[in-house]
């Protein structure tokens, strides 16, 4: 059987529909693994086995594309959606809602260079503050490093009036088999990869990390379960899947 990084890759290579919050938060859902296996819906819950408790509940909602459109966490009513542009299918902006806040993404991207803009701004006294990202990618859609930017501005910006000036530091280290992301100045995401599948994440935030070690299914080489290590406990997310 034909590794599947390489189906993966190729499909990744041909659409290049990469969505950056799904490659750092959850890259066990590319677009290429979702369209390849014609899913509809994901479905990850995670349970506490000590108590059988279901601890949280994740939904994410999937177009034929293999783009995913909508995130809920059913748990919290966290909710994030991504519209992608119609004629190329390329993402173009996120909106995410939590209890009162709203925050609204915007994305440029450049599949020549393969690589990713992402722009928010927030409301402050003297205008507004922005926060500017880069992602780059391999030519097979993996992220290859990260650089931050961010500042105050008067008045908004679109991502086509990016100063040339501006200062970028970068928060991504390549390792042999992964990268290390320090997505915020408390939260860094370290990814593990072997024979081309995802082999574990470890997440820290502040002063709490987790160990996410993932299950394939032996003949559909689906994930169907991740086991996790937080702080000694164990919890474990399984996952279910409604396809085309």
């Amino acid at each position: 059987m034909k590794n599947l990084f390489f189906i993966f890759s190729l499909i990744s290579l041909l659409m290049f529909s990469q969505n950056p919050w799904i490659d750092l938060y959850y890259p066990f859902l590319n677009s290429a693994y979702l369209q390849q296996n014609k899913m509809k819906s994901v479905l990850l819950v995670r349970v506490d086995p000590a108590i059988n408790h279901q601890e949280r509940i994740e939904k994410f909602e999937v177009d034929q594309k293999g783009n995913i459109v909508a995130y809920m966490n059913i748990t919290t009513q966290e909710k994030r959606f991504f519209h992608y542009n119609s004629i190329n299918g390329l993402l173009e902006k996120q909106i995410y809602y939590q209890t009162n806040q709203i925050d609204t993404f915007y994305y440029q991207v450049d599949v020549k260079t393969k690589k990713i803009r992402e722009l928010l701004f927030q409301p402050t006294p003297m205008g507004f503050e922005y926060q500017l990202i880069e992602y780059f990618y391999s030519f097979v859609g993996m992220l290859t490093d990260i650089k931050k930017t961010s500042g105050i501005t008067p008045t908004k910006f679109n991502l086509n009036e990016i100063p040339d000036n501006l200062k970028y530091s970068s928060c991504f280290v390549l390792h042999e088999n992964g990268f290390i992301a320090k997505v915020t100045e408390n939260e860094q995401i370290t990814l593990t990869m072997y024979q081309g599948y995802i082999k574990s994440m470890e997440i820290r935030r502040r002063d709490f990390s987790e160990i996410w070690n993932f299950e394939y299914d032996v003949l559909t080489k689906k994930l169907v379960l991740i086991d996790i290590l937080a702080e000694g406990r164990p919890f474990k997310i399984y996952v279910t899947y409604e396809t085309w």
